[in-house]
């Protein structure tokens, strides 16, 4: 090759070996299963007012959620358990309640799960916990006109 033609090549080179290297990355990086993105993001960031006023309107509801002894079962389904309760302690009766629920390290494995009433106020279902430590859960409870929301974090732990 004459002198200076080798360039060219090796600019060309050196741009496919990053571009090579970039889609590794990329590839990789949503693999991850620790790797999640907040679904409609951009949707919630615009709604911004609305979040607010329902945060208003679970104020002033008052109602409480309290987790039931929460464990998980490394082999199985777990069960998880809540107490609704009004703002003087009685048990709210006949209410909807779902939960979004997900370890923090492995957000992007967000569960979908529907409570039956067990009893008054005390509401039941099962979900994949195999995984010990930090949950998130995230509760929609609506009864007749009324929507609540709460969000808690908990420590999950096995069952000895």
């Amino acid at each position: 090759m004459k002198s200076g033609r080798q360039w060219p090549a090796i600019i060309v080179g050196l741009l496919l070996l990053a571009g090579t290297a970039n889609g590794i990355l990329v590839f990789l990086a949503i693999r991850n299963p620790s790797f999640a993105v907040e679904p409609d993001f951009y949707q919630k960031a615009v709604d911004w007012d609305k979040t607010r006023e329902q945060e208003r309107k679970n104020r002033e509801l008052g109602w409480k959620v309290e987790l039931l002894a929460p464990n998980i079962v490394p082999t199985g389904r777990s069960e998880v358990g809540i107490l609704l309760l009004d703002p003087v302690d009685r048990p709210i009766e006949n209410a909807s309640v779902t939960l979004e629920a997900f370890h923090l390290a492995r957000a992007a494995e967000v569960q979908n799960i529907s409570f039956r009433e067990e009893q008054p106020g005390r509401y039941i279902s099962s979900m994949e916990a195999h995984r010990s430590g930090l949950w998130e859960f995230r509760f929609t409870i609506d009864r007749g006109s009324s929507t609540f929301t709460a969000l808690l974090q908990t420590n999950l732990e096995p069952l000895q």
